[in-house]
């Protein structure tokens, strides 16, 4: 039998452990799964600084917004695509002419950086090589132009270049409401090309016609009623075909080749 000092002592020891008993077990905070944003690999992060001076800036935010490696390779699939110039081929010449310009300005614009980093990387990746170039490499005095405001000036080595032609960029410095529009392209393919062209003409007025000039007429592949009024040969090929313009001044012959 109990007595009323076993009692209170059995009384308390329940009153210390029962509080043990039932609560909840603590969870280390170590091992507590916490919410971490995934971060893209480094061969990822590496293509975005690789192709930043092409880069828009929607591009860009919509970069910034992704967050699995199957929306940033979709991305970059897409990046490529809508670059393009000719997306019933295999190759695609813009990218591959890209990352050949991007060996040029590593091998040749390097300055303790690599040579994508630097200005005139960044501006050759973009526009590509300029049709002209004035370079000062020694700096030291400088005679202005009448257009910088005349004048002599003491300056740091620098360079200068000139575009005749910006790609990817149309400029007509005149409006071509009611006139006559000629548009010449070296070959005639699926008419895409023809096609965007038009679109970027309601850009600079509504002509009063546009005609359509081609070297190369690859009949049977066209995907848009798209048809030359002005042809210098019509030749017949299948998908897998390629056909190559070789120019004079730019390539040293004049020269049709279908491969």
């Amino acid at each position: 039998m109990l007595t009323k000092r076993t009692a209170w002592i059995v009384f308390l020891g329940l009153v210390l452990i029962a509080p043990q008993a039932f609560a909840q077990p603590q969870q280390d905070p170590q091992k507590k799964p916490r919410k971490i944003k995934s971060e893209p690999d480094k061969a990822f992060d590496r293509w975005h600084e690789e192709v930043g001076p092409i880069l828009t800036d929607d591009e860009r935010r919509g970069w910034d917004k992704l967050r699995t490696n199957a929306e940033r390779e979709q991305f970059i699939a897409t990046f490529w695509r809508l670059r393009d110039p000719d997306p019933d081929t295999e190759e695609n010449e813009y990218r591959e002419a890209y990352f050949e310009r991007f060996a040029y300005v590593n091998e040749h614009f390097a300055s303790g950086i690599p040579g994508y980093k630097t200005d005139r990387g960044k501006i050759y990746l973009k526009y590509g090589k300029p049709d002209e170039v004035e370079s000062h490499p020694s700096g030291g005095a400088y005679q202005m132009a009448s257009y910088e405001g005349g004048g002599s000036t003491s300056t740091y080595p620098f360079e200068r270049w000139w575009y005749r032609h910006i790609p990817n960029h149309t400029d007509i410095p005149f409006s071509i409401e009611k006139k006559t529009v000629i548009l010449i392209d070296d070959v005639l393919y699926t008419g895409r090309t023809i096609r965007a062209a038009l679109d970027a003409l309601l850009d600079f007025g509504r002509p009063e016609k546009v005609e359509l000039c081609v070297l190369i007429d690859r009949r049977y592949s066209r995907q848009l009623p798209i048809q030359a009024d002005y042809t210098g040969k019509s030749i017949d090929s299948i998908i897998s075909q390629k056909v190559k313009v070789f120019w004079d001044k730019k390539d040293g012959k004049e020269e049709v080749v279908l491969l």
